[in-house]
């Protein structure tokens, strides 16, 4: 988006702007704590809803849940998703065939179809917004169905096999060496819980299966493309019910396991501020800090200011110095006219610039 910006510093013509609008947070939340928004489960009538273990697993890994209630208003959606880091959807109901193009199944399970236009909805905005995005349990085919995919609606009598998928009974899986989730934790080979009857049937365009179980039945999935991955098992119980502390890790690190990578190379921070995909394209927009005294700059007026301030607004200056244009490679080196012209505003920011 081509701006022109105007403060006592004088005419930046052509700066190269992403500006994420980010709600205020409370400056009592360390930076460096992830906000994980966990979708309403709708399970209970006139409830809000969440297992506790999926909380429980977010806290025990120092950050901090937020459960966000069912709407069917598209705008809310959007300002929900404002207050976030990742979104986190849970297990539960089978999804309505329909969905996928499916007749339904004679042992189809439970339904809700208030859940599945919720979550689908809610999944919509995050993805527009290149939100990380991590699924368990249904979230797996939630995110499956969501991007293309089909599911197996019921394993034992369409894909039988000798491995108990329901019941919370261990089984091991193979997870595919280089893959974000083997990545995470550190292994390609581990035993997991399995409480589901349905499961990916045709992988979803754009995505890699990168878990299986004995049987071929896909225990995780992974985007080729955007923030988004997600789990057939359920690492929340065995860490917050089993004591499998080598779990905790995902919850720790849900932006890489999505595929969201901490930025690096950049000046001004002492916080991670962005995440960055293997294309360096901005996916996620985080509240930081900037440096102290030693990022102090010189004012044209000659004195220094200490540039040192909270910032709930990120700009990214994605591609910036390339060359055929002046102005912009200019703010490769010239970020505090611009850090001015906000805070002249009252809108602290953080100016993420490639060295």
């Amino acid at each position: 988006m081509k701006k022109v910006v105007r403060g006592r510093n004088g005419l930046l013509k052509g700066a190269v702007a992403l500006v994420a609008c980010l709600a205020l947070r409370d400056p009592g939340v360390h930076a460096a704590q992830l906000v994980v928004g966990i979708a309403d489960m709708c399970s209970v009538s006139n409830h809000v809803s969440v297992q506790t273990a999926y909380t429980e697993a977010v806290s025990m890994a120092g950050n901090l849940p937020i459960v966000l209630p069912a709407q069917t208003n598209r705008a809310a959606v959007a300002r929900l998703l404002e207050t976030v880091d990742v979104l986190l959807f849970c297990g539960g109901e089978d999804i309505d065939p329909a969905r996928y193009g499916a007749e339904p199944s004679p042992r189809l399970g439970a339904v809700n179809l208030k859940r599945d236009a919720w979550e689908f909805l809610l999944l919509d905005e995050a993805v527009k917004r290149r939100l990380p995005v991590v699924g368990i349990c249904r979230g797996c085919q939630l995110i499956n169905v969501y991007f293309g995919g089909t599911l197996w609606q019921d394993i034992p009598s369409e894909r039988p096999s000798e491995i108990a998928h329901r019941g919370n009974k261990l089984h091991p899986v193979r997870i595919v060496p280089g893959s974000r989730l083997a990545g995470c934790l550190g292994t390609d080979l581990m035993d997991v819980n399995s409480s589901h009857h349905q499961a990916v049937k045709e992988l979803a365009p754009g995505f890699r299966a990168t878990a299986f179980a004995p049987d071929g039945i896909v225990e995780a999935i992974e985007s080729e493309t955007l923030p988004v991955a997600a789990v057939q098992f359920h690492p929340e119980k065995l860490l917050v019910n089993n004591g499998r502390s080598e779990f905790r890790k995902l919850f720790v690190d849900l932006p890489g396991w999505a595929g969201a990578k901490k930025a690096t190379g950049f000046a001004t921070l002492t916080t991670p501020c962005a995440y960055t995909n293997e294309a360096g394209e901005v996916l996620l927009y985080r509240r930081a800090e900037l440096s102290g005294r030693a990022e102090a700059r010189p004012s044209r007026g000659g004195g220094t200011r200490d540039k040192t301030r909270s910032a709930s607004l990120v700009l990214f200056l994605h591609g910036a110095g390339e060359r055929g244009s002046d102005n912009v490679a200019q703010l490769k080196h010239g970020v505090w006219p611009i850090l001015d012209f906000f805070a002249e505003r009252n809108e602290p920011v953080c100016l993420l610039a490639p060295q």
